[in-house]
């Protein structure tokens, strides 16, 4: 699925989507454990407010890449 504010393609002519499966959004799945962060950015996406609450959640918990940052 498109973001609606952001383009369809980066600088880099890559797809810009977020992925979803079983109505799961995969993403925020991937920053939930810790395999991932919100994205940083001047140009925030649509679910950006979501996925740093997850990321903090995260790191609160140390989980994945957070658990060296305790």
């Amino acid at each position: 699925m498109s973001d609606p504010t952001q383009d369809d393609v980066d600088s880099y002519a890559r797809w810009l989507r977020y992925v979803e499966a079983g109505g799961r959004d995969i993403g925020r799945a991937q920053i939930r454990s810790g395999a991932a962060a919100a994205r940083d950015s001047s140009d925030p996406v649509s679910r950006h407010a979501a996925y740093l609450q997850v990321e903090d959640q995260a790191r609160e918990r140390g989980a994945g890449m957070w658990t060296a940052c305790r």
